[in-house]
């Protein structure tokens, strides 16, 4: 199970939790770096917070990666 998928099962049960997107990295660096930025954006727009996996572009661009462990969701 993902952590996405265990924070939308927590969403079901009713716990109180920090807002989350979830980003999944998915394609070479161009691709990745669109849908970091795209849901950057998005995430600072609606006030929610991202979970990152690490991945190459986190290596390249120093982007310190967020996993659903830092907020209580181990996998």
């Amino acid at each position: 199970m993902t952590q996405c998928w265990k924070i939308y099962l927590f969403d079901m049960m009713g716990c109180e939790r920090e807002k989350f997107i979830c980003l999944k990295l998915r394609g070479r660096l161009a691709n990745q770096m669109f849908d970091y930025a795209f849901l950057y954006a998005y995430a600072r727009k609606k006030g929610l917070s991202m979970i990152t996996p690490p991945s190459d572009l986190t290596k390249a661009f120093g982007i310190q990666p967020k996993t659903g462990d830092q907020y209580g969701f181990s996998r």
